[in-house]
């Protein structure tokens, strides 16, 4: 392919639904292509935004992405050879589906869409986790309220345009709308669901490389999984590897299990890194439920998947 390749399918997510493992495991695949970078987010940079005259109410004011123009994205993919599906994975494309479809329609034209959906409600805790535990950079907010206050003063937050899009716990976890939106403007569109990459991520791999028309017998290394949530009594392993870029740990784990063996590799990690396994309480749980079970319902009908384990 020519050094003007770009991207025959999008990644684009949920947040916090296991969108790391899927590129790890998208990216193991020979006749698959996807860039050093995860998520270059290009199709929420402000400058791309600037340029088509859009503008997005969930993003920062000053919102940063590691791509801010066409040149730069192209150069992502200028060592495409002969890979039949060339790919990103940029998972805040769902939630951000008003602007983000005309662009990718704009620039890459009626490309296959993946979405992978976690429970809204395991989604939502797992976000407001993730920002309890997380600060690492010094412009970003840390949260401080409950799981319910943080709820009830959700719309405040997205008028101020002064938080990440992941502080914004019930918005970005009524998914109806936004596969609404793709589902809409896109011909091949695939919804698979969390619990089956926690279940059976080879069968739910074999699916999506279907989907994909590239070699669907191909097994990728499944046992180890990326971008565990750490519990927030940290250690000081977990606190040096929270420091750490995503894609310095990813080749540390992977040049790790090349010597010792993945089988051992996952061992040694779950031994190390007490993962975060704690769960919401029963009487939040509830509320939240209460708040989007008509999106849940919506989204059945509109994905003919059941969900109904969602509404407990």
């Amino acid at each position: 392919m020519s050094k003007n390749s770009l991207p025959n399918f999008l990644l684009v997510g949920a947040t916090k639904s296991g969108t790391t493992s899927l590129y790890q495991y998208l990216n193991e695949h020979p006749q698959i292509y996807m860039p050093g970078i995860k998520e270059p987010m290009f199709f929420t940079s402000p400058e791309l935004l600037k340029k088509e005259k859009l503008k997005n109410k969930y993003l920062k004011r000053y919102t940063r992405v590691p791509i801010n123009n066409l040149d730069e994205y192209k150069s992502l993919y200028s060592n495409v050879n002969n890979e039949i599906a060339v790919g990103e994975a940029s998972p805040q494309y769902l939630f951000t589906h008003e602007t983000t479809i005309p662009l990718i329609k704009k620039y890459l034209g009626d490309i296959k869409i993946i979405v992978i959906l976690r429970n809204p409600v395991d989604r939502a805790y797992s976000a407001y986790r993730h920002n309890q535990r997380y600060d690492l950079h010094a412009q970003d907010r840390n949260e401080n309220l409950s799981f319910i206050d943080a709820l009830n003063i959700e719309d405040e937050r997205i008028k101020t345009r002064s938080f990440r899009m992941m502080f914004f716990y019930k918005s970005m976890s009524m998914y109806y709308d936004q596969v609404r939106s793709y589902k809409d403007n896109f011909s091949q569109v695939f919804v698979c669901k969390f619990e089956e990459l926690e279940i059976n991520p080879s069968s739910l791999m074999k699916k999506i490389y279907s989907f994909l028309d590239v070699d669907n017998n191909f097994i990728p290394n499944v046992e180890i999984r990326y971008n565990i949530a750490i519990s927030n009594n940290l250690n000081f392993i977990q606190k040096a590897l929270l420091k750490t870029n995503n894609q310095v740990r990813w080749k540390i784990m992977h040049k790790t299990g090349e010597l010792i063996g993945n089988h051992n590799l996952k061992k040694i990690v779950n031994f190390l890194i007490k993962e975060d396994k704690s769960k919401l309480d029963k009487d939040s749980r509830k509320y939240f439920i209460n708040n989007i079970r008509e999106d849940i319902l919506k989204l059945e009908n509109l994905i003919n998947q059941d969900l109904q384990g969602w509404l407990k």
